[in-house]
């Protein structure tokens, strides 16, 4: 888990994070039933990513998901209901009528 190898033969696996900064939130992931899943022996660095409840950061690290976000997984990170937020994912908290912010993709979901 946070890790691949892509060759045959080899008998240690590659970093997702070779610097290791954010390792703890790193997994390797797979699409499985509609959810990712942690997936043990992966073979390509693509399937590296942050984990459920972490998101890719600006700086390509992952990072704790912040209060009003959603993270799934591999970077699918939605706007809970009752937040609004633009594609930067700074997070607002609706006051007031939440039905004025429903959720949803980043961007998508505004405060009217």
């Amino acid at each position: 888990v946070g890790s691949y190898q892509d060759s045959s033969g080899n008998s240690a696996c590659l970093s997702c994070d070779p610097e290791g900064a954010s390792s703890a939130l790193l997994v390797t992931l797979h699409f499985v039933e509609d959810q990712w899943v942690v997936l043990e022996g992966a073979t390509n660095k693509s399937q590296c990513s942050c984990s459920t409840g972490s998101r890719e950061a600006s700086d390509g690290r992952c990072q704790p998901c912040e209060e009003g976000l959603s993270c799934e997984g591999m970077n699918q990170v939605n706007i809970m209901p009752g937040y609004a937020a633009g594609t930067d994912l700074s997070v607002f908290s609706c006051f007031g009528d939440t039905y004025r912010c429903p959720g949803g993709p980043p961007g998508s979901a505004c405060a009217a």
